[in-house]
């Protein structure tokens, strides 16, 4: 399958689950990770070896409190509790788990035993089952559930995994991350000298958006830190986000539905966001939209006037 039509396939499958009505069950399309189809997964005898139970974060919600309300974010209670799964995430350094493929993985936490996964679990797997575990043989994303902050909305704690030796290293990558979307979070990378870009992806569905997180892997210290690479006028940042078009036209460009900084493991030349704005020149969903486009400078990525 060739690039263009894999991207166009991809953004279908975002718009058909994005387009559901706020709060139904819908997921979203993890590009770097993403499985055909057609493909049986199966859970093997090593991944199911390499299974390493993954941590709860368990604290006692305080009555007559709104699950919105961020200073639940704060509660010494909570913090308390994130202390305690950063310990237990820094015991995750067994070799066999982090060379297992993350499919493979989250395959055998959903099947429990070796072998191909039926017709009904696969069914599951990409339709509604919570998966908690991205990343590659260097880095892992960690998505630990909330009990109190915005649990009806998927309310979660994102959590980045490197390892150096008998050590792993966590770095908190989004605390307080919530979504309409189920399984609305998706990793990606990409390999420089030395070091790799590391991509958390959100989407939400109110309004469609995505908005994409980006940290530095430096391959020597095995360290994980944020990585400004855009530039916003005089400042820099790690951030991007770009609003969604859920229309079907095949006119619309073909990354209209998704932020396209990294392909096929690396940085892009250029690639584009979108923002709803009436001198907007593209139509789609009754409204206009204005691109901007950003260019690798060999450095950051700044916009292109």
């Amino acid at each position: 399958m060739g690039h263009a039509s894999r991207i166009r396939r991809m953004r279908k499958a975002l718009i058909a689950c994005l387009i559901v009505a706020a709060g139904l069950s819908v997921g979203i399309v993890r590009p770097a990770q993403t499985q055909d189809k057609d493909q049986t997964l199966t859970c093997t005898a090593a991944a199911l070896r390499a299974v390493q139970p993954l941590p709860k974060l368990r604290y006692k919600c305080r009555p007559d409190v709104n699950e919105y309300d961020d200073a639940i974010l704060k509660w010494p209670e909570r913090l308390s509790a994130l202390n305690a799964v950063i310990a237990q995430l820094k015991n995750l350094t067994q070799p066999s788990w982090w060379q297992a493929d993350v499919v493979d993985l989250n395959a055998c936490t959903l099947k429990k035993r070796v072998g191909k996964l039926t017709k009904e679990e696969q069914q599951r797997f990409r339709d509604d089952y919570f998966l908690n575990l991205l990343g590659n043989d260097d880095a892992k994303l960690v998505i630990v559930e909330d009990p109190c902050y915005q649990h009806g909305y998927s309310g979660s704690v994102l959590f980045l995994l490197s390892r150096n030796g008998p050590s792993t290293f966590v770095t908190t990558a989004y605390d307080g991350y919530f979504s309409r979307i189920d399984n609305s979070v998706g990793f990606d990378w990409a390999n420089l000298p030395g070091e790799q870009i590391l991509e958390v992806s959100t989407g939400n569905n109110m309004p469609p958006a995505q908005e994409n997180f980006y940290f530095l892997l430096d391959l020597k210290s095995h360290r994980i830190q944020p990585k400004k690479l855009f530039k916003n006028g005089n400042e820099f940042t790690n951030k991007i986000d770009s609003e969604m078009m859920m229309s079907s036209d095949e006119d619309l460009p073909e990354d209209a539905g998704q932020i396209m900084v990294i392909k096929d493991h690396k940085l892009a030349p250029t690639f584009n966001t979108y923002m709803e704005d009436d001198e907007g020149k593209i139509e789609a969903d009754g409204k206009k939209f204005m691109k901007t486009t950003f260019r690798w400078n060999g450095h950051f990525y700044e916009k292109v006037q």
